[in-house]
C-alpha cells in the first residue's frame, strides 16, 4: 500500500497503528516505509489494517463461522445425543 492510497479519513487509523508498533521496530522506521510494508486493505471489508494485527470485524466473523462449522460437523451429537465429538 502506498501513502497516496490512504484516504483523508483513514490517516488517523494508520497513524495509530504506526505509533502503536513503533516501539517494536529496531532502529528507525519511517512512516512511508511502515505504510508500504505493514499496511494493507482487508480483503473482505476494505478497511485499512496493519498486518501485525488482524481485522477486528472480520476476525470475529471467522470465529463465528468456525463455531457454525463445528456445530454442523457434530449436530447429531448436539441435537440427538448420538455419537461423540
Amino acid at each position: 500500500m502506498k501513502v497516496r492510497e490512504i484516504k483523508d479519513n483513514e490517516i488517523n487509523i494508520v497513524l495509530h497503528y504506526y505509533f502503536q508498533h513503533k516501539k517494536d521496530f529496531i532502529g528507525i522506521c519511517l512512516f512511508e516505509d511502515f505504510v508500504e510494508q505493514y499496511c494493507r486493505r482487508c480483503d473482505k471489508c476494505n478497511k485499512v489494517i496493519c498486518i501485525l494485527d488482524m481485522c477486528e470485524e472480520c476476525d470475529s466473523k471467522k470465529e463465528y463461522d468456525r463455531e457454525l462449522e463445528c456445530f454442523d460437523r457434530n449436530k447429531e451429537y448436539y441435537v440427538y445425543g448420538i455419537g461423540e465429538i
